[in-house]
């Protein structure tokens, strides 16, 4: 691996809409992908009505998995619309699974190499926070380590400082 992972995953508070530096955030976003509430609304807000019109070319998209826009006004070329479930059991937290790996394997076809990811569904999805970050540390090491020279940057932006300290606990135990 090039780079040390410490450096490539950065654990940040803050706001999704802010600039990362990054080719691409990531929106929690509902199946229809025609807005929702959280950081679903803050984004398309941000974005601008481009965003919208763009989202209606699709047909929605299944749980799980997830479909790209352009950024338009954000501060990132892209964004990534995934769409979890709300939170029932163990099979929501597979689509939560699911819905990083999509982002990711997307973003290895589009040529998009630096990421940043909200607490994907912790928010309107009802997803227990620490469960929830381990499961987006551990999907994305995995992916890291299998294509050790893809990904330049990857940062988790945590909306508060409790989530914030989850991620940074839990990355000490899995990032090694």
């Amino acid at each position: 691996m090039k780079q040390d992972l410490n450096e490539l995953i950065k654990i940040e508070k803050g706001d999704i809409v802010s600039n990362w530096g990054v080719d691409a955030i990531v929106n929690s976003a509902p199946k229809t992908l025609l807005g929702g509430g959280g950081i679903d609304t803050a984004i398309f807000k941000a974005a601008g009505l481009g965003m919208n019109q763009e989202c209606l070319l699709y047909t929605g998209c299944e749980p799980g998995d997830c479909r790209i826009t352009n950024g338009y006004k954000l501060p990132c070329k892209r964004v990534f619309h995934a769409v979890p479930e709300v939170y029932k059991n163990s099979k929501s937290m597979k689509i939560l699974e699911s819905c990083y790996k999509s982002v990711l394997d997307l973003a290895l076809r589009m040529d998009v190499h630096s990421i940043a990811f909200p607490a994907l569904g912790t928010g309107s999805y009802h997803f227990p926070k620490e469960p929830a970050a381990k499961t987006a540390i551990t999907v994305v090491m995995d992916y890291l380590k299998a294509h050790p020279d893809y990904f330049t940057k990857i940062v988790f932006v945590c909306y508060d400082d409790e989530t914030k300290m989850i991620y940074e606990k839990l990355a000490k135990k899995i990032i090694r």
